[in-house]
């Protein structure tokens, strides 16, 4: 399973030269300990719009186990309209599948930078066991005091209401049999509404 970890996202503006970017502009690590990027910054830094990126990632000619392995799609809410759409964030090698195809000079010393900032990263983590563990945990707060923390393992998932028919939609987060359960609930809970609507 595969828990989305929402990163902020800053623009900047093409002209700024992918050198001086920082690793963390580039590659972050995700709650279940992967390195990723994302595919709105892909697309600020490559300079292509984010649907033509989106586009991309939808129609690569992979398997879809490396699809689901590598490529994880999540819900944001837009800055500027406030409307939700959807966005991926990709593993090293989801990331080179993608980019395999962008051509020219910039797009060449972008991926240098990205693969440097994922190799220097997973360099970074193979030092720090603890700092992973430490980044899986759930704290309750009350008034301004830790009163409860919970250990989450691969198997914890959070999400809001809103998130969850995203969620739902990606193709490597549940199993057939976990859909088809899910759907059962789901049948009982809309023929509860009905009953309860029409009186019985």
């Amino acid at each position: 399973m595969n828990l989305i970890f929402k990163r902020s996202f800053t623009m900047t503006t093409l002209s700024t030269s992918i050198a001086s970017v920082k690793t963390s502009d580039l590659v972050f690590i995700s709650p279940n300990n992967e390195l990723v990027t994302d595919s709105r910054w892909v697309s600020q830094f490559f300079g292509k719009p984010h649907d033509r990126v989106l586009e991309k990632i939808r129609t690569l000619h992979c398997s879809s186990e490396f699809r689901c392995a590598n490529f994880f799609v999540y819900p944001y809410k837009h800055p500027q309209n406030g409307e939700t759409y959807e966005a991926y964030q990709m593993t090293k090698d989801g990331f080179i599948f993608l980019v395999m195809g962008f051509t020219g000079r910039r797009a060449a010393e972008i991926k240098e930078a990205y693969i440097n900032a994922f190799n220097e990263m997973q360099a970074k983590l193979c030092h720090t066991p603890a700092l992973l563990e430490r980044q899986r945990m759930m704290l309750t707060w009350e008034n301004g005091r830790v009163v409860a923390a919970k250990t989450l393992d691969e198997h914890h998932f959070i999400s809001t209401r809103e998130e969850l028919p995203f969620v739902i939609k990606d193709p490597g987060f549940l199993s057939l049999d976990q859909l088809m359960t899910l759907n059962e609930a789901v049948n009982q809970r809309i023929a509860c509404f009905v009953r309860v609507a029409l009186g019985k």
